[in-house]
């Protein structure tokens, strides 16, 4: 036995259980033993099951379902929209408030929030320390690299780094004074479980990239596995699919990994003999979902699913709901939580489908298909679930990723990243299943597929003007093609002509930026087809955009790190701003003299800090000033909108730490252009606004910690923001909602939620390394020409502003419009201290992005010097 788990064993588990209300340790325990004996607890599984019908009986929500229903299989199916806001906080059964915890599960389609408790959350983590133990037979960890979602984002769609090591959460407990609350306890367990005694190592998250750019973030990962003699690989599927073809790419031997452990469920025959072969590996699937926690896992080496029958109940249903016992027929995955008494999570229809396989012991396992959503029925009337599809497309070695798009009901497009040739008889048999000569089969090839797409079955995208073809017409392959649709097609305004008909060069983003097509269609259709009240409204339509309006929350959200508990969604930058200046918890605030007035203005008691001859913070005075006034709030921009030189948000933090100050990050010139991760970050707020990021105008994020959003009080009062008004008292919604007061612009945030999720498909890296080669052309050369005039760092992200000495900004930005069709922002940018400190009337500020190109700069570029050149032709220009 391993030290660690040794300790681990006689001590550290008993007493953590001894300190938290749960033998979860313990009952994991008994789950091994019966698994390797192969004998289901059916009987304490029927006692649940009771126990938990009667527990239903006692929910409000519930009663007026349940009265007459007499057996467990009668409660109605239940699904995630039935989960949205406001569900879980009126059923909470009444225990102490600080026992329960809400979880958000922000999925790639809906949001889920579950009420639990701390012992129902030891228990998950301790299934998952089922799930290692399983994989290989024995009840002690072994080495484990974790490769979680929020690493291998380039497959998942998540951006978080996941918790935080052991000492810095130790660190964080202490400073604030967290050990009085039961949530502490149960964090520092979870950590130690994973990270100490079960000897589990996660790696950082990748970005997306081509085949190339993945393998340089894979070889790390293989050479980690070979240093530190890992055992135990977990990781999303088809991750742990490319870091087998990559070692095989190599010839790379890994003689101590002896089992991989993908969760998700799904893995079809093709990618689990590559993994198995390419690494020498025994395969363990697991399958589970953030609502329920574990559901299974199989033997050692196979990918169906043995169920945890103590913790969970299984049942597939076909169409009508009627009960699937027989193997090898589809049926959806219904799941029970047998063990959650805060809330029960009753016979739930988690969307996927499945069916049940026998395996050798007289057993039967679970055989994940795939999403409900994804399963295609052709054109024959057959239907190809996404287990099917990933076995096809997977049979070529040389396709590292794909999706399959229906455009119509006999029109496909099959788009594939490959590593090496790939031939269109490789995808024959696809072809076949979808409806061989009855339907197309179009095969594009992409450099690289964004998380929302990989690996998967899109449900619909319509081919613009494309008609649909009949049953009976004969059409044959597409040729292979490489698609080369550019970032300037994703948006209309390209298309626009100056007054004097110059073809539009946009380069003013900094103020406000184009609506990608996929936002403003976004916005048309919710104010056509969506009508209805986000929050309130009982009937079909409200909840429909109820539901809408949360998952954009969950995408805006995803997009900087965070959970949508701590989003509140305001007007712009300026009204977040606002929120927390009229705040009486914040006696002195330290601001610069480099801030929007947004960030300027508002501020009733506050300290200003001068900028450094570089037009940087003087780091000096401000700790100086921290050090005077403690407990202050410090505001500062990420990015400055005039000189566009970057904040030291570290260096930032760490004197804020040391002075019990808190922060907040004005992002909104940084949140567009560049990776956001607020657990990275540190801060304590952070706020942007969405026109600057391709969003409508009208929404303004704000994100905060918990702790630091729970300090806040609601400035503005109306509907929406409170579950009860009487005569005596005013109850208020949890965060964020009572700071919502009044109906949202849902369309603005729906629309936000699409352009999110475009920059999330583009990857926020390749979005940075775009605009900053960009910008960083344009700053060095009007630097080389113009030293004096050009404000900033020869490597600022932010904006190029230029401070003109022999006529004025306004001027300049006239001619460039007038003549070229160049659009630039010129004046004070709402920052008058920072221009009072230059001594500047004015300066003209350019600033690219995502629609613009080499030629927009080259263009810009151009247009200046022969404006700044000569101010006699300028002038001849504009008469």
């Amino acid at each position: 036995m391993h030290l660690k788990s040794f300790v681990g064993e006689y001590g550290l588990f008993p007493f953590f259980e001894q300190l938290s209300t749960t033998q979860c340790w313990s009952d994991a325990k008994l789950i091994i033993e019966k698994h390797l004996a192969g004998y289901p607890s059916l009987a304490l599984q029927s006692q649940k099951r009771n126990e938990i019908l009667s527990l239903a009986k006692s929910l409000p929500f519930w009663q007026a379902h349940l009265n007459d229903i007499e057996t467990f299989e009668q409660i109605p199916l239940t699904y995630k929209s039935d989960y949205v806001t406001g569900f879980p906080e009126q059923n909470v059964l009444p225990h102490r408030k600080e026992e329960h915890q809400t979880l958000a599960s922000g999925g790639t389609s809906e949001r889920m929030t579950v009420v639990t408790d701390f012992a129902k959350r030891d228990r998950l983590r301790a299934l998952e320390n089922v799930n290692i133990a399983l994989s290989h037979q024995t009840f002690w960890a072994r080495k484990t690299l974790d490769i979680p979602p929020s690493a291998c984002n380039v497959t998942c769609g998540l951006i978080d780094k996941g918790p935080e090591a052991i000492w810095p959460f130790l660190r964080w407990a202490t400073l604030t004074r967290q050990w009085n609350h039961e949530d502490t306890m149960s964090n520092l367990r979870g950590r130690i479980e994973r990270q100490w005694l079960m000897q589990r190592t996660t790696v950082s998250p990748i970005t997306a990239g081509d085949w190339s750019h993945i393998c340089k973030q894979i070889d790390p990962i293989l050479a980690l596995l070979a240093k530190s003699r890992t055992e135990i690989l977990r990781g999303y599927p088809l991750f742990i699919y490319w870091i087998a073809l990559r070692a095989a790419e190599l010839n790379t031997v890994l003689p101590a990994l002896s089992t991989v452990i993908p969760y998700g469920g799904l893995a079809a025959e093709n990618m689990v003999n590559t993994i198995k072969q390419s690494l020498k590996v025994n395969f363990v699937n697991l399958y589970g979902t953030g609502e329920v926690g574990s559901i299974g896992a199989s033997p050692v080496d196979q990918h169906a699913v043995s169920i945890y029958q103590d913790d969970i109940y299984v049942e597939l249903l076909d169409d009508n709901e009627r009960l699937i016992v027989e193997p090898g027929i589809l049926g959806r995955v219904v799941v029970t939580d047998l063990n959650n008494k805060v809330m029960p999570i009753i016979r739930y229809a988690i969307g996927d489908t499945a069916q049940w396989q026998n395996l050798a012991n007289g057993r039967q396992a679970l055989l994940v298909q795939g999403r409900a959503v994804e399963n295609i029925v052709t054109v024959h009337g057959n239907i190809m679930t996404a287990r099917m599809l990933q076995n096809f497309v997977l049979s070529n070695p040389n396709v590292v990723n794909f999706v399959l798009v229906q455009n119509t009901v006999n029109q496909f497009t099959l788009k594939i990243v490959k590593r090496g040739e790939v031939s269109n008889s490789s995808f024959t048999a696809l072809h076949e299943v979808l409806g061989g000569k009855s339907v197309q089969l179009n095969i594009i090839e992409e450099p690289f597929l964004t998380p929302k797409s990989s690996g998967k079955y899109l449900a619909s995208e319509p081919l613009k003007n494309t008609p649909e073809l009949h049953a009976e017409d004969v059409v044959e392959f597409v040729p292979l093609e490489s698609t080369k649709c550019s970032l300037v097609e994703h948006f209309s305004l390209r298309d626009v002509r100056s007054p004097m008909g110059k073809k539009v060069c946009y380069l003013d983003n900094a103020a406000t930026t184009p609506k990608p097509n996929v936002v403003v269609n976004e916005v048309a259709r919710v104010l056509s087809k969506a009508t209805g009240n986000v929050h309130r409204g009982a009937h079909f339509l409200s909840d429909a955009i109820t539901e809408q309006f949360e998952q954009a929350r969950a995408d805006i959200a995803r997009f900087i790190g965070a959970t949508p508990a701590n989003i509140v969604l305001l007007r712009n930058t300026t009204e977040c701003l606002n929120l927390i200046a009229q705040q009486s918890c914040f006696a002195n605030v330290i601001t610069s003299a480099a801030e929007h007035h947004a960030n300027f203005l508002p501020w009733k008691q506050k300290s200003v800090i001068n900028l450094n001859d570089a037009l940087h913070i003087d780091f000096f005075a401000l700790e100086k000033e921290m050090q005077r006034a403690p407990h202050s709030l410090v505001t500062l921009a990420h990015i400055s909108n005039v000189t566009g030189n970057l904040l030291d948000v570290d260096r930032v933090v760490e004197l804020a730490r040391k002075y019990h100050c808190k922060v907040l990050l004005d992002a909104a010139q940084s949140v567009p252009h560049m990776p956001i991760d607020v657990n990275k970050l540190s801060v304590d707020f952070l706020v942007f606004s969405g026109h600057k990021m391709g969003g409508p105008s009208g929404v303004g994020v704000l994100w905060g910690r918990t702790e630091a959003l729970e300090q806040l009080s609601p400035v503005q009062w109306g509907g929406s923001m409170v579950e009860k008004v009487s005569s005596q008292q005013n109850i208020l919604k949890p965060i964020p909602w009572r700071f919502e007061a009044g109906t949202p612009a849902m369309e603005n945030v729906v629309g936000l939620a699409a352009a999110a999720r475009f920059l999330m498909d583009i990857g926020m890296d390749n979005v940075q390394q775009h605009v900053d080669g960009l910008t960083q052309k344009l700053r060095r050369a009007l630097k080389a020409s113009y030293p004096a005039l050009v404000l900033g760092d020869i490597d600022a992200p932010g904006p190029v502003s230029l401070n003109p000495t022999s006529m004025s900004a306004q001027f300049i930005a006239n001619i460039l419009s007038e003549r070229d069709g160049i659009c630039v922002r010129a004046g004070f940018h709402c920052a008058q201290p920072l221009h009072e400190q230059i001594n500047s009337q004015g300066t003209l500020r350019i600033s690219p992005w995502l629609m613009n190109t080499d030629e927009d700069i080259d263009k810009c570029i151009d247009a200046v010097r022969r404006v700044l050149a000569s101010d006699a032709e300028a002038h001849k220009v504009i008469a």
